[in-house]
């Protein structure tokens, strides 16, 4: 009787003949307005050279109007960013970011609730690949 039970879930489970819907990421760094997002990790082959300080590391802001923003945490209100456009393709989850005198290619290697892993591709201007996480409370940890 077990074997039945186990072997009718698994026949009435399958999604044979539904299609699957791709997934939109048109606002995954937005949330449809804007969104910080912290610097977490800048490596070339593995190698990180993003700070061990939160202070030091940079800050993306992106915008849903398709800007973006870089800028030292320690620079804020002090300097002015480094100002782009960006375009996320959701098919190839493929990242451009335009500045005015370079072109940032990279491809979304993988995303989980905390967390955004970009790879740079070749033609890219930025050698880096990037973590990029949710600017973390400022006053956690003290």
């Amino acid at each position: 009787m077990k074997y039945l039970v186990v072997l009718s879930l698994v026949l009435t489970g399958c999604t044979d003949g539904i299609p699957l819907q791709n997934v939109d990421y048109s606002s995954l760094l937005t949330d449809d307005n804007s969104k910080v997002w912290l610097i977490n990790k800048q490596s070339v082959d593995k190698v990180n050279f993003a700070s061990g300080h939160n202070w030091n590391k940079d800050l993306m802001i992106f915008y849903a109007s398709g800007k973006v923003e870089i800028i030292p945490m320690k620079a804020m209100g002090k300097s002015f960013p480094k100002i782009g456009e960006y375009y996320l393709n959701s098919d190839s989850k493929r990242l451009e970011i335009s500045f005015p005198d370079e072109e940032w290619k990279m491809d979304l290697k993988y995303i989980t609730e905390d967390s955004i892993y970009m790879k740079s591709v070749k033609g890219s201007d930025t050698r880096f690949d990037i973590q990029i996480i949710p600017l973390p409370e400022l006053g956690k940890g003290r």
